[in-house]
């Protein structure tokens, strides 16, 4: 153990204050020492014979033993306050790093996704790489979010897979109570879960946490014109958005479930025809584009999870930071074990019989 003076300091130097109360109680106790003898010694003899009277002592002179007692407990009292001050001199340097990711996933339940060009469907597939994902996700904490004309969430960010993993099955289509895909609404639903506030980003929050959304969907979301707008101020916010398409290009018609008997039929368009939807890569593509992120394709073509997991490795590794942190060694307890000594022979003392 080395001790470094450059070092030394006291982790709560305000109690060194109490060291002033140690000439107090030498002076109280001097005092009252001498107010005692004089006292014993006037019972016997007037005052002005004391001094004829006294042969080696003077008045308001303590003996030996009680002078020693009041040193003894003089330095007890020094010896508590050193180690209630907490001394330290040297400490151990902890590095660390801290490998905090939140990712949300966008799932779109529109009624598109019902559609059958992928086995079994769309959204089971969709659900199925949910949970590859929840499966796989290490240390990446996930929410989920189900969007069609309206956003819902479903968890918050967390770390419970099993419980993501029971509300996987009541994930369906019957969720939306109004056709149509607005994924807008599910991106402000992410920024809420992120915990971004209007204006705010990393650099001004000093987050250090990687925060990510994966957009699950085919695509099929109309003309939206501010989505790509909205993508691109959530990525400068420090939020990176990577999406995962679901279908294919030839696409498939869309059908149509009853909820109360599952019966199935064709959503008919205004042309009195079946209504086909198939996958849209560049409208995916690009909204990956404008969040910063990766464009993945779900299915059997590739595996898409493994592969969004190791972007998100790779991005850690390259931006997180290693930081440390100085852990000081208390030497208090030293002090403590010699107030113990001290104190032992009037332990001691009070417990011997009588």
């Amino acid at each position: 153990m080395n001790f470094d003076w450059a070092a030394f300091h006291f982790a709560q130097p305000l109690w060194l204050w109490a060291v002033l109360a140690i000439p107090a109680v030498f002076w109280w106790a001097r005092r009252r020492g001498a107010g005692k003898a004089s006292a014993r010694y006037k019972a016997f003899a007037d005052a002005h014979l004391l001094p004829h009277l006294l042969v080696g002592h003077q008045a308001g002179r303590r003996a030996p033993r009680t002078w020693a007692w009041t040193w003894t407990w003089g330095a007890i009292w020094l010896l508590g306050v050193l180690a209630l001050a907490g001394p330290r001199w040297d400490y151990t340097e902890i590095v660390f790093r801290q490998p905090d990711r939140a990712l949300v996933v966008l799932l779109d339940i529109s009624r598109s996704m019902d559609v059958e060009d992928v086995a079994p469907s769309r959204l089971r597939q969709a659900r199925r790489e949910i949970e590859d994902l929840i499966n796989r996700r290490g240390e990446v904490r996930i929410g989920l979010v189900v969007f069609a004309s309206i956003a819902h969430t479903v968890a918050p960010i967390t770390e419970d897979s099993a419980a993501l993993r029971r509300l996987l099955p009541y994930l369906d289509s019957g969720l939306g109570q109004l056709g149509g895909s607005r994924p807008l609404d599910a991106l402000r639903e992410a920024r809420r879960l992120l915990g971004l506030e209007q204006g705010a980003d990393a650099a001004k929050t000093g987050t250090t946490a990687q925060r990510d959304v994966l957009l699950i969907s085919d695509g099929d979301f109309g003309n939206q014109p501010d989505l790509e707008a909205a993508v691109r101020a959530m990525h400068a916010e420090g939020v990176t958005l990577h999406v995962l398409g679901v279908g294919t290009d030839a696409g498939g018609e869309v059908p149509v479930i009853d909820p109360g008997s599952g019966d199935r039929a064709l959503l008919i368009g205004p042309d009195r025809q079946p209504v086909r939807s198939a996958l849209a890569p560049e409208v995916l593509q690009r909204l990956a584009l404008a969040g910063g992120g990766r464009y993945f394709v779900g299915g059997e073509r590739g595996p898409a999870i493994p592969r969004l997991l190791e972007t998100l490795r790779q991005r850690d590794a390259e931006q997180a930071e290693t930081s440390g942190r100085r852990v000081w060694n208390e030497r208090f307890p030293a002090l403590v074990a010699a107030m113990l000594i001290l104190m032992a022979p009037w332990w001691l003392r009070r417990r011997r019989p009588r």
